[in-house]
């Protein structure tokens, strides 16, 4: 198997370790960036706050579902595809929630959404594997988590930010950024 960096690099391994980083962020930062701008969303639908509030349990299920079958696809066909899909749904997915005309398309592209956060959390780690061995995996692995723990935290500090100069739709634009 041919590695995708020069394992002798210092900064090539850095920069695959902090590709594979954002990879592991896109899910929580799916769901922590529009956490502050809900009660926009709210009113700009008309709609009460359950009916926004599923938009994230979409969006939960579709990460779940997403590392369900991205995972073992990108295992039987390669990680290339299954990446490159993922990275486009997300950013197609993110743009569609900021033109979403109702709750039930906002539902439905949020799901998409999660379903490539999902593809990206699972990759990653895949992704890790491939490369990595040995005490090298392991720190991989530990900086990998690290971010996941860490993207719950700065996820709404971000969105909060955005909506304070922004109109809702932009965090969906940062996110297909």
């Amino acid at each position: 198997m041919q590695k995708p960096f020069n394992q002798d690099s210092f900064w090539s391994r850095i920069s695959y370790i902090t590709v594979l980083a954002l990879l592991t962020a896109f899910g929580p930062v799916c769901t922590d960036v529009y956490l502050p701008c809900v009660p926009e969303i709210t009113q700009f639908f008309k709609t009460d706050p359950s009916a926004v509030q599923l938009t994230l349990t979409s969006c939960f299920l579709g990460i779940a579902m997403g590392q369900f079958f991205i995972g073992p696809l990108s295992d039987a066909i390669g990680r290339r595809g299954p990446l490159l899909i993922s990275l486009v749904l997300f950013a197609v997915s993110s743009v569609l929630c900021a033109f979403a005309t109702g709750i039930p398309m906002m539902v439905a592209c949020r799901f998409l959404q999660g379903l490539a956060g999902g593809g990206g959390l699972v990759l990653a780690r895949a992704m890790a594997v491939d490369v990595f061995r040995g005490s090298e995996l392991t720190k991989t692995m530990s900086v990998l988590m690290g971010i996941h723990s860490i993207a719950p935290v700065v996820g709404p500090l971000a969105g909060s930010l955005i909506i304070s100069c922004c109109p809702w739709e932009y965090i969906f634009f940062a996110m297909g950024l």
